[in-house]
């Protein structure tokens, strides 16, 4: 989208990066424009349908990082769009039939919140929401009650994995600055750190979805004990780097520009090599209609089993419906040129700033 791109210098040591950088982003943003439906909405996934609330709170809280008319402008209309969105509710939802949950909630929030926007009535009721889905451990669970849920899905088990406190659910919201709980997020988040300095999602397949907004989160709260978990992790993240600057799996050899672009946000935290690293093997996997390949892979457990590591066989994209719990990608590649596009900008500010100490190696 012409006029879109924020011109910056990067450090000497990588003068080739900023006009590929630009580029990378102008087209990101113009894949994301050309992705929004003709009623405004983004959609991704396909599990009980498309989603649409979720998907549109997650793109519009990237674009509203952006000072720039066309994104700030989307971001608005998406947060309008979301406020008439069951207006009798105080949180959202999957999508328009799914119960409200404290993941979409959280983002939505987060939407509201990189934009500015003073809280009515609607935004207060929704942190209150948050707050009914605070567990005793100080964690976020994704549902508070079983019942909405259980009668949409007319599933006769146990939901008491979904109903559970959920790592990532709990750092995608411990960054909001309006909620009154916030402390008890982190602590939260501390207290379930692994032993490697990342952190294990419940509902991504990949860690560093979970590390990278858990390790934002003690980055911005400012705390000295909280710089200790910050480079950590970002040790962590580094550590799991491949030479060729990309984090890749049994499933995704090639590498996943999902996980490899919330790798770069970790990297981004603090001076390191890798995030270059990083940066540039995203920009050489652009795909020609600005997006990334689709990476995302969030996976459903059972809704009664608290750690989907208990999982022995994963159903893939329809394939092995029969299998006790599925793993989606975003088909659409929405939710992931979303991520990759967030990651940039942040890769894009922490280079370009004057570094304070020599790079780690």
């Amino acid at each position: 989208m012409p006029g879109v791109i924020l011109r910056v210098a990067l450090h000497d040591r990588s003068p080739a990066t900023a006009p590929a950088l630009d580029r990378a982003v102008d087209a990101a943003l113009s894949f994301l424009f050309r992705s929004r439906g003709r009623d405004g909405w983004w959609r991704d996934y396909a599990i009980v349908g498309p989603s649409d609330a979720w998907i549109t709170a997650y793109v519009g809280a990237v674009l509203a990082e952006l000072p720039a008319p066309a994104p700030l402008q989307a971001a608005r209309q998406a947060l309008r769009r979301l406020a008439r969105r069951r207006p009798f509710m105080a949180g959202w939802g999957y999508n328009a039939w799914v119960p409200p949950d404290a993941d979409s909630t959280a983002w939505v929030l987060r939407l509201a919140e990189a934009l500015g926007r003073q809280p009515g009535l609607r935004i207060r009721r929704a942190y209150g929401f948050l707050a009914r889905h605070l567990r005793d451990s100080g964690g976020l669970a994704t549902y508070s009650v079983a019942g909405p849920i259980r009668r949409f899905t007319r599933a006769a088990s146990s939901f008491g994995g979904w109903s559970a406190a959920h790592t990532c659910v709990t750092a995608a919201a411990a960054s909001l600055s309006g909620f009154p709980m916030r402390r008890r997020l982190l602590e939260y988040l501390r207290s379930r750190r692994d032993a490697d300095g990342g952190w294990t999602a419940y509902w991504w397949c990949d860690r560093e979805y979970a590390t990278a907004f858990a390790a934002e989160a003690f980055h911005r709260d400012g705390r000295s004990s909280g710089d200790v978990l910050v480079q950590d992790a970002i040790a962590w993240a580094a550590a799991r780097l491949r030479p060729e600057g990309c984090i890749a799996s049994a499933i995704e050899p090639q590498g996943s520009p999902f996980a490899t672009a919330l790798c770069l946000r970790v990297l981004a935290l603090g001076p390191h090599r890798g995030a270059e690293d990083c940066m540039q093997w995203l920009i050489a996997g652009q795909r020609g209609d600005g997006s990334w390949s689709a990476s995302a892979r969030l996976r459903i457990p059972p809704p009664g089993l608290e750690d989907p590591g208990q999982v022995g066989s994963w159903g893939f994209d329809g394939v092995g419906d029969r299998s006790p719990g599925t793993i989606v990608r975003d088909q659409r590649a929405v939710f992931t040129t979303a991520t990759v596009l967030a990651a940039l900008l942040r890769a894009r500010a922490a280079l370009a700033a004057p570094p304070s100490a020599a790079p780690s190696p």
